[in-house]
């Protein structure tokens, strides 16, 4: 039975975003938007490398900045972030969605820096009676970390990579019994109505706006030309196999046709030897996410030493 977004009596339903910075998260956002869900009352402002606005809140993006200090992190550690479930921190994070989202209504929550505390976040919505649906968009890494590295803040190509890797592994691990889709930002580009149709499928819903009803206004928004890094995918084979084998996994997973259950397991694996590394040879990820395939070590020989 699908579920049209406004009769229904059960738990508030909520979407979350779940994607890389310059993933697509805020085209994603946005066009859940116009289709009639509820946005945030103080979005952040917008800015000359996403004119077309972010979408996201800027009191909740501050709240997770807080949380992300409190931990020892920020938004652009890769590592693992241990965020330490307690009341506090969920009546916090409640607060700010009753003031910032009419939650009467269905709402769609966006912050890249949520990937890094899922566990967290599904434990504080189950506390606030809310029914997350997650929307997981992804792009091709190079582009990601090339995106980044434009917006002059510091960031390197490799640390980009990196960072791409920590968000898309943390937010696939997490919501494994969740509801969900994959999006991938250059099939919504080339086509959002199909691909907005398999978003409403995967997740049984019924967007509150009809999609013809502004598809002029849609239209006009994906303006293909925002998408200004463009990297071909065959250059992921000249990186540490990781990356284009996370690609691949991800891929697997938005298209509904397809058996999920090897791209997971890739996934662990490649999750697993990520913690490790950074557990124990953090300095050395850099470099290695450099390797390409043909010279990159083994799985086996990045777990942590014994003892």
């Amino acid at each position: 039975m699908r579920f049209s977004l406004f009769r229904s009596r059960r738990a508030r339903p909520l979407i979350l975003v779940l994607g890389m910075h310059r993933s697509g998260t805020s085209a994603t956002t946005a066009v859940l938007g116009k289709l009639g869900l509820a946005m945030p009352r103080t979005p952040m402002a917008r800015h000359e490398e996403n004119p077309t606005g972010y979408w996201e809140s800027a009191r909740l993006c501050a709240l997770h900045d807080d949380m992300l200090r409190e931990a020892g992190s920020r938004w652009d550690d890769w590592t693992a972030l241990r965020l330490v479930a307690n009341r506090a921190r969920t009546r916090k994070l409640l607060a700010v969605l009753a003031q910032e989202f009419d939650l009467s209504r269905f709402s769609t929550v966006k912050d890249p820096r949520i990937c890094r505390m899922v566990p967290f976040w599904l434990d504080a919505l189950a506390t606030g009676g809310l029914s997350p649906r997650i929307v997981i968009p992804y792009r091709n890494p190079l582009e990601v970390a090339a995106s980044l590295v434009k917006r002059g803040n510091g960031m390197t190509i490799e640390q980009g990579l990196l960072l791409w890797l920590r968000h898309v592994l943390d937010a696939e691990a997490e919501t494994r019994d969740q509801r969900r889709v994959f999006l991938r930002y250059d099939r919504l580009i080339e086509d959002w109505p199909g691909t907005m149709a398999r978003v409403g499928r995967a997740l049984e819903l019924e967007w509150p706006v009809a999609p013809a009803e502004v598809a002029t206004e849609i239209d006009a928004f994906l303006d293909r030309r925002l998408r200004r890094q463009m990297v071909a995918e065959p250059e992921l084979r000249l990186f540490h196999p990781w990356l284009a084998d996370t690609f691949d996994a991800l891929d697997i997973l938005s298209d509904e046709s397809r058996d999920p259950t090897v791209a997971m397991e890739t996934l662990d694996r490649i999750r697993h030897a990520f913690n490790a590394m950074c557990a124990t040879r953090r300095d050395e990820l850099p470099f290695l996410i450099r390797s390409p395939a043909a010279s990159a070590p083994p799985d086996a020989t990045l777990a942590p030493p014994n003892g």
